[in-house]
């Protein structure tokens, strides 16, 4: 609901302040980790009550599995206010995002098959292979099976962790050999690479510019990194 109202303060100042020079009718939501649950959630995902009850009313196996499970039950406080399980069961998608990117999402549980299948904007889902917060198979490869939009994508960065600090400190780990210098400078290349991989993304589902959707094929990206962050684009 934050978002839906920091776009609706957009649109009045951009009539009255910035001469109509934002185009609020087109506008990508990008989020990370608990931010991913709520782009996700803007771009028309509901929340599936039901499938938490599955998945939490029990001692599960999987909480040991994903670390990103408790956190999702904990959404069950929330049946004490039917106001807001109703609305988030609803949908509170703002029709003015145009493009979703969920970067290491928070979603598997909270969102579940149903709830994801009601995106129909296109879906970027970015997943680490070094994740431990939000694992990338239980919060981002089964996820994205679950997406029914027609255009989607799931990029999948190994030798990535849940945030820079953990990416460092795993590399190092796994590979001592290499310096401090050469890691921080690997790191700053990825970031280089990934910028330039959503202005792709904005470019076509924004701005319309379809010559730019030859930079979204699977060769494009393998080129572009090396060892430990090497890029994998999956489309279905």
């Amino acid at each position: 609901l934050e978002v839906s109202f920091l776009l609706d303060e957009l649109e009045r100042r951009n009539q009255s302040e910035w001469q109509e020079r934002l185009n609020l009718q087109h506008v990508a939501m990008l989020g990370h980790s608990f931010g991913g649950y709520t782009a996700l959630v803007v771009g028309g995902a509901t929340a599936d009550f039901a499938n938490l009850h599955r998945h939490c009313d029990q001692d599960s196996f999987l909480a040991n599995l994903d670390p990103a499970l408790p956190f999702q039950c904990r959404a069950l406080a929330l049946e004490s206010s039917p106001e807001i399980v109703q609305k988030l069961t609803q949908g509170l998608q703002d029709p003015r995002v145009s493009l979703v990117i969920a970067a290491n999402p928070v979603s598997s549980t909270i969102l579940g098959p149903q709830g994801l299948s009601k995106i129909q904007v296109p879906v970027v889902m970015i997943g680490s292979g070094y994740d431990v917060a939000a694992p990338f198979l239980p919060e981002q490869a089964y996820p994205f099976t679950w997406l029914t939009a027609p255009e989607k994508y799931l990029i999948l960065v190994k030798g990535g962790s849940h945030i820079p600090q953990l990416t460092a400190a795993i590399n190092r780990m796994l590979s001592p050999t290499i310096s401090p210098e050469e890691l921080a400078q690997d790191m700053k290349l990825l970031r280089g690479n990934a910028k330039a991989i959503l202005l792709a993304f904005l470019e076509i589902y924004l701005n319309g510019r379809s010559e730019y959707q030859s930079y979204l094929q699977p060769f494009y990206l393998k080129t572009l990194t090396d060892p430990p962050f090497e890029l994998s684009l999956i489309r279905s």
